[in-house]
């Protein structure tokens, strides 16, 4: 049994067995469970509001003031693209840069579209929660700039 790691979730039956000189026995059980809680995002009802971003810009989304483990546990985020209700690798440009901290950079003209990103929150693969969010990734069209001398 180890409690310090989460591997060690589960309930554990704990023996204690003492003999004294004589050799009489005496046995003692007791049970201790070790739980796990899964991470939240908080509060109740927290939604990343949907982004709208031009090719060659970049965002970035700090989660870490909206994401609780009451068991206080180290937190792994995971990024998947949603297509046809599955979840799929999200593009390159979506990254986690740091623990909590997304990281939107779309740099060519196949990132332009719409996605629907989940962001997964996890301390161990099985305690994990999920939310939603669309992006919008456009490309502006160039333009000319007014009273620009014209050069031959």
């Amino acid at each position: 049994m180890d409690p310090s790691t989460l591997k060690g979730t589960s309930t554990h039956i704990i023996l204690m067995r003492i003999r004294d000189l004589c050799g009489l026995l005496t046995d003692y059980s007791f049970t201790v469970d070790v739980f796990n809680t899964a991470p939240k995002f908080t509060p109740v009802g927290f939604a990343v509001r949907n982004v709208e971003i031009t090719m060659n810009s970049v965002i970035e989304i700090d989660l870490n003031p909206n994401i609780n483990d009451i068991d206080d546990d180290p937190i792994q985020i995971a990024l998947a693209q949603m297509i046809n209700s599955s979840p799929i690798a999200a593009p390159a440009m979506f990254s986690v840069i740091s623990p909590g901290i997304i990281n939107i950079k779309p740099t060519t003209f196949a990132d332009v579209g719409s996605y629907k990103i989940r962001v997964e929150i996890y301390d161990y693969p099985t305690y994990s929660s999920f939310i939603y969010f669309d992006v919008k990734v456009t490309n502006t069209a160039p333009v000319f700039l007014k009273n620009q001398a014209m050069k031959n």
